[in-house]
């Protein structure tokens, strides 16, 4: 019965893993509550590699082909679980950026059509654009709840005129100063 016990935590961050990554995939969720799901699953299927690798013996019993053969299989399936965590890892980055400057965190810009007529059309359109006046994403959000997301590569734009962000404001209109600035 004790040994049971023992396997509890495990099978308890394993199905933590495996449910958190099953909730992440569904698609019940927008997609910044997806990202967090996926990230809680990765936690928690680290977590449950590092509890299996305080349980590794330091030698296994037996011959020494037996040890060497474990050794290398030990060896490959650390390699590929850390690649799999680097490619998750990287996988949420792209929507949470772990940089101390924060370099790569886009600008993200929701838009919410006012007249009734577009509502019919659209819900809600996310525009991610980075440092550079790139369109990195898209995502419209259709009244039925329907995503269409678009994701924008190898841009080339052309350079824009200063004068094209210049204005003007009509004779007539009251310009004002807030906060006195």
């Amino acid at each position: 019965m004790s040994r049971m016990l023992s396997w509890l935590p495990v099978l308890a961050l394993a199905a933590a893993a495996l449910i958190l990554g099953a909730l992440g995939a569904s698609h019940h969720w927008d997609e910044r509550d997806s990202n967090i799901l996926f990230f809680a699953a990765w936690c928690a299927a680290i977590l449950l590699l590092f509890v299996f690798g305080l349980w590794l013996p330091p030698r296994i019993p037996g011959s020494r082909f037996r040890a060497m053969l474990f050794n290398v299989a030990l060896a490959v399936g650390a390699i590929v679980v850390a690649c799999l965590a680097n490619v998750a890892i990287f996988r949420h980055d792209v929507f949470l950026d772990l940089s101390r400057e924060a370099a790569n965190t886009p600008y993200r810009i929701q838009l919410i059509p006012r007249s009734s007529g577009l509502k019919r059309t659209v819900k809600e359109l996310t525009v991610w654009v980075d440092d550079e006046a790139r369109i990195q994403r898209t995502e419209t959000t259709l009244p039925k709840g329907d995503r269409l997301v678009t994701i924008y590569k190898n841009q080339r734009p052309a350079p824009l005129p200063a004068s094209t962000f210049d204005f003007t404001p009509p004779a007539d209109a009251h310009i004002s100063q807030p906060l006195g600035k």
